[in-house]
């Protein structure tokens, strides 16, 4: 079946599909800096209150 008939888009990556450079003159928007907030937030929490699931070492018999 044909997707693009569909109009469907197609999954395959190609050479011209790249994310826009952001232009470092135009200040970043009201959602930007909450995205990164929030980001930064998650990241100090992950790092503070991760849980470590390795098996605690065998105590010897």
């Amino acid at each position: 079946m044909n997707t693009q008939k569909l109009g469907i888009p197609s999954t395959v990556r190609s050479s011209d599909d790249h994310l826009i450079p952001a232009d470092p003159s135009i200040p970043p928007s009201l959602i930007e800096r909450l995205a990164a907030s929030h980001a930064a937030v998650l990241k100090k929490w992950d790092t503070n209150f991760a849980l470590d699931l390795r098996r605690p070492k065998a105590l010897p018999t």
